[in-house]
């Protein structure tokens, strides 16, 4: 039984070593590394060109973005933009910046509603983050030339196969692997996971980062982005 077993877990491990995932390169992939990433609201200077939109339905089913803290999304605001709003703000220099658009909400027909929203200038120069497989999904068929990121199923998958040391073995349809350092205080994220994300020509997105321990832990692993979400540890990517 032992040997079947070991003869099961090599076999898997080749079979994963030899996959070659395709490399999907639109405009907000192609980016310089490292990507610098930042909420909307926070006030940032303009070498900040990748902004963060957390957006959810508010009462009367209108699409809304919602400001971050350190903690994470901050209740919304009446008045708050939507993102209809927030994206022709910046039409005017859709080449100079891009959105990383989270989903907070899985429902009904939001899919469409973010779709509807976002202009076809913004196509190469948006990613989608959720923490809903069937979002990202359902919107890959809607928008193909966006980029997309992590779905907390996705990192489940990861980490549960790395623990094993199957990483070569996990499926993963996405580009972009978007993961805090730590989840329910545990490690998120290590060199040998970051390794197999570039092996199969994805990038890594490391935030949210709050505290200039939190960058020098982030620069250690040396990631594609960081999200950071105030500006002490803007300042400390900066330094």
């Amino acid at each position: 039984m032992t040997l079947f077993v070991g003869l099961g877990y090599l076999s898997l491990l080749l079979w994963g070593l030899n996959r070659h995932d395709d490399r999907f390169a639109n405009e907000f992939l192609c980016q310089p590394r490292p990507w610098l990433v930042a909420p909307w609201n926070m006030p940032t200077d303009t070498q900040v060109k990748n902004l963060w939109v957390d957006v959810t339905r508010d009462a009367e089913g209108i699409l809304r973005c919602v400001p971050r803290g350190d903690g994470g999304p901050l209740p919304l605001k009446p008045g708050a933009p939507t993102l209809r709003e927030f994206a022709r703000k910046f039409s005017a220099h859709a080449r100079e910046k891009f959105l990383l658009v989270s989903v907070l909400a899985n429902l009904e027909n939001i899919d469409q509603q973010v779709s509807r929203e976002l202009a076809a200038e913004w196509d190469e120069r948006v990613l989608i983050q959720s923490e809903f497989e069937p979002v990202l999904a359902q919107l890959k068929i809607l928008r193909p030339l966006f980029a997309f990121g992590t779905s907390a199923a996705d990192r489940v998958r990861w980490l549960s196969y790395s623990s094993v040391g199957l990483l070569p073995a996990v499926s993963f349809s996405r580009d972009v692997y978007v993961t805090p350092l730590r989840l329910n205080g545990h490690q998120a994220v290590t060199a040998s996971l970051i390794r197999e994300i570039h092996r199969r020509q994805k990038k890594i997105l490391l935030g949210p980062l709050a505290t200039p321990a939190e960058i020098d832990e982030a620069h250690q692993l040396d990631p594609d982005g960081y999200f950071v979400t105030n500006d002490q540890a803007l300042k400390a990517l900066q330094d």
